[in-house]
């Protein structure tokens, strides 16, 4: 990789999980937790009826299922560890419907030593375990799918206590923007992240000066615990 020095009067940090390590070099300490995901892709049945946007909804079923509840049990002192359940896509471009438990990965601070990098069987591991409990799910509520994934991938979900997402200028420094810890809910949002990043960049205001923003603010931290 070729490296390049560029010059700008705002930069903004929009780097997903690889923010977390990055943030002692901007003397900000977040409190984020990286969760490694597993989402699977499962394919109708043949003659099955159409399982694409055009007749299937998104779906967030209400199914009860150990998955959901382990990082409680674990220990993990972070809102992650939440009861959040299952989702699931209709088809769209990816043959198959998506479906996975949500906020399930294996936890990381740093995403370069993130289990797949590091611990490859206990990545495998976690992600069977995902995968069986879809399969359960599909057992109860979709006669008409595979059990058996035809693809499965990894995101990184990158979390903040509360679940909202920080988009801010630097406390101490309001060239820097950060946009950060969309907790694996920010592609949704994409377009209206993209206006508000542009406005922070244009003006140099925090996101706290306007109360339909200031959920996302940085300031929402204890500030003792926020500038180091």
């Amino acid at each position: 990789v070729q490296l390049e020095r560029i010059r700008a009067q705002r930069v903004v940090l929009a780097m997903g999980s690889w923010i977390m390590p990055f943030l002692d070099k901007i003397g900000l300490s977040i409190p984020m937790i990286g969760t490694e995901e597993c989402v699977a892709y499962f394919m109708p049945k043949p003659n099955a009826p159409d399982h694409t946007f055009k007749s299937m909804p998104v779906f967030i079923p209400a199914f009860e299922h150990k998955i959901v509840t382990e990082l409680i049990e674990a220990g993990i002192e972070h809102e992650s560890a939440n009861d959040w359940g299952f989702y699931g896509l209709p088809q769209v471009e990816i043959p198959g419907v998506k479906i996975s438990a949500h906020h399930t990965g294996v936890p990381f601070t740093d995403p370069a030593m993130r289990a797949s990098q590091t611990s490859p069987e206990k990545s495998k591991r976690r992600q069977e375990q995902i995968i069986a409990a879809c399969g359960e799910l599909i057992q109860h509520l979709f006669p008409y799918l595979d059990t058996k994934p035809h693809t499965t991938v990894h995101c990184l979900y990158t979390s903040t206590p509360d679940h909202d997402f920080i988009v801010d200028t630097h406390p101490s420094d309001p060239r820097l923007v950060v946009a950060a810890g969309f907790s694996g809910h920010g592609f949704k949002f994409g377009p209206s992240l993209g206006d508000l990043i542009e406005s922070l960049v244009t003006n140099g205001t925090s996101t706290a000066e306007d109360p339909s923003t200031a959920r996302f603010s940085l300031r929402r931290f204890p500030k003792s615990g926020l500038l180091r």
